[in-house]
């Protein structure tokens, strides 16, 4: 159904000026919005995960750091809802990308 698909869309589309200017109060809502749709966070988690090795292009620590924030916050809360084994999975790709809570860009290249 083109409706079903275009509210989908809508849900994952994150509004990037948004984003930026009001980073945690706009997020919390992006990603609550998505939490109500099964299919949105399914796809939200796949997107999460497959972007985690192509990381080491990133622009800056200061945006390593907050995407792996934004993960833990957010992310991680709806993984345990698909899947033990998805969520030991993410959980671990998570760590072995991270060093004490941080990004390491090493373990990304």
């Amino acid at each position: 159904d083109v409706t079903f698909c275009a509210n989908v869309i809508e849900l994952l589309t994150m509004d990037r000026q948004q984003a930026s200017n009001k980073r945690l109060s706009y997020l919390g809502q992006y990603w609550s919005r998505i939490a109500s749709h099964p299919l949105a966070a399914r796809v939200k988690i796949c997107d999460k995960f497959d972007n985690l090795p192509i990381l080491a292009m990133a622009p800056s620590e200061n945006y390593l750091n907050l995407y792996l924030e934004e993960i833990r916050s957010y992310a991680m809360p709806l993984i345990a809802n698909i899947g033990p084994s998805f969520e030991a999975e993410f959980s671990a790709l998570v760590s072995f990308y991270s060093v004490d809570g941080k990004f390491d860009r090493c373990a990304l290249q």
